[in-house]
């Protein structure tokens, strides 16, 4: 009799519910690379281990976003998403129905998940091995098996591109290229990888066949070509290695620009600073001076810096001036020009004369009233525009677990976002807020890391000072530039 995949995953799950295990444990332990990392809570029911939904992911590096109307919960890491939807046995793991036999529920106001079908229904989305021991009530977070998780082909007319998809990042000294006769054989040390998970047949254009081999410490990938190879390269992307190969007695400014092209996209060589507010929109007031005037200076600065320090990337500004422009503009203006990284500049403002210091943050779902109250605060300029009726979508958390859904950079608009924070607090001797996400209007939709960043508090007497000091304008300028170049420099390594 044949099983189906999908049955087959039921049965294992029901025969694991049926055995009795440890339900006297309260939390389970979390061991990483075999060293204990922290607790877990669990809650039994029968012999199924629940886990909070909000606490696992804070363990495995998930962003967490909650819509408590709908009672859904969306887990997010890189491009992978998981929605979960409370007393629903059905989840979608990137987009694709997948059922449970027991449905996520509620307990003490937090949506749990069965350990076990989480573990299962998430296995295709970690690098890292997820295995947890009931007997023992430990979660154990392992080193992932393989780290080549496939091979692509792309023809082109002189040659063609070798696309190998990698759970890891590799360094180009990781990679050497080798002719024999008319195979290309491309050797990855510290690879790994199932030859079932490789297509060695059929293969297409200059490429014939596709054969691996698996050694202790490396990997091996054979490539039979029908031409003989005129000229070979190699670039690294985050999770892609890419060959690039031009056959004998061709024209290469097809396939060059073709890579050139493709390597373009991953460069930052445009950046885009927003100073917040201007025009009619003064922003937050202080006792002498406006939120716009101290964002349109230190953006300047930041220019300037940015400027001399990448001299071969073009920085650009949504305003040179004391000009009004609308959060949707910002966002488009951004994209129009190719924009790679977008960081909007403000300044903060509370009741309380005396909250002081610096936060950045990020587009994501608030999870404090602070963040709420912010972001409040810098979209509350739409009722200055012409058209405040064209944001009634953005209102309410399911638009924003949408815009998160759609956007591509949250990991990197986090690091940014560490990053600046990281810089502000070693150059500004002002408290340090931390990094938070909210529903910023102004980051909505844009097709690059973007943060915004509240540079200090206008409100309270002392920080205002600071705002209108030129020194200090300077320090808040180079701690964000800085963060900028050195988040250039990890996000471009191995390209090119």
């Amino acid at each position: 009799m044949r099983f189906t995949k999908q049955f087959q995953y039921l049965l294992t799950c029901v025969i694991f519910c049926t055995m009795g295990y440890g339900q006297s444990s309260h939390f389970i332990t979390v061991n990483v690379n075999g060293k204990v990392s922290s607790n877990l809570p669990v809650h039994w029911e029968g012999s199924v281990a629940y886990v909070p939904v909000s606490s696992l992911a804070d363990q495995l590096g998930m962003r967490y976003h909650e819509n408590t109307v709908k009672k859904k919960v969306v887990l997010t890491r890189g491009q992978h998403n998981i929605v979960l939807t409370h007393r629903n046995p059905f989840l979608l793991v990137d987009k694709k129905a997948m059922q449970m036999p027991s449905p996520p529920l509620v307990f003490h106001d937090k949506m749990h998940i069965p350990l076990f079908f989480f573990i299962y229904a998430s296995q295709n989305l970690f690098a890292e091995r997820l295995e947890f021991d009931p007997n023992q009530s430990v979660l154990s977070v392992l080193p992932g098996t393989y780290t080549i998780m496939g091979v692509q082909i792309e023809p082109k007319n002189n040659g063609g591109l070798i696309h190998i998809k990698t759970a890891r990042q590799f360094n180009l000294s990781d990679i050497s290229l080798s002719i024999n006769k008319n195979w290309l054989n491309v050797s990855i040390f510290g690879g790994s990888c199932d030859s079932s998970h490789i297509v060695t047949e059929n293969q297409a254009g200059i490429f014939k066949q596709v054969v691996p081999y698996i050694f202790d410490q490396s990997v091996q990938l054979s490539f039979l070509l029908n031409q003989k190879v005129e000229h070979k390269e190699v670039y690294v992307k985050p999770d892609e290695i890419t060959i690039s190969v031009r056959i004998k007695n061709s024209v290469p400014a097809a396939l060059n620009n073709d890579l050139s092209q493709d390597r373009k996209r991953w460069l930052i060589d445009i950046i885009v600073i927003d100073p917040g507010h201007g025009g009619r929109d003064p922003g937050a007031l202080g006792s002498t001076v406006k939120e716009k005037q101290v964002t349109l200076q230190i953006a300047r600065l930041l220019r300037d810096y940015l400027e001399k320090q990448l001299p071969n990337v073009k920085i650009i500004m949504t305003r040179e001036s004391d000009q009004f422009i609308g959060l949707k503009d910002r966002t488009q203006f951004a994209n129009s020009h190719h924009g790679k990284l977008f960081v909007s500049i403000h300044a903060n403002a509370n009741r309380s004369s005396r909250c002081r210091g610096f936060s950045t943050y990020i587009l994501g779902q608030a999870r404090s009233e602070e963040a709420i109250n912010v972001a409040q605060k810098e979209n509350s300029v739409v009722e200055l525009e012409e058209n405040p009726e064209a944001y009634k979508e953005f209102e309410g958390p399911a638009f924003i677990l949408n815009a998160i859904a759609r956007n591509r950079y949250m990991k990197e608009s986090e690091d940014l976002a560490g990053m600046v924070n990281r810089a502000m607090k070693a150059k500004t001797n002002i408290p340090d807020q931390g990094v938070h996400q909210a529903g910023f209007w102004v980051l909505v939709g844009a097709a690059m890391p973007s943060i915004l960043v509240e540079t200090a508090f206008i409100s309270n007497q002392h920080e205002e000072r600071l705002l209108k000091s030129r020194s200090f304008q300077r320090k808040v300028a180079e701690a964000i530039g800085e963060s900028i170049t050195q988040f250039k420099a990890v996000y471009e390594k191995g390209i090119g």
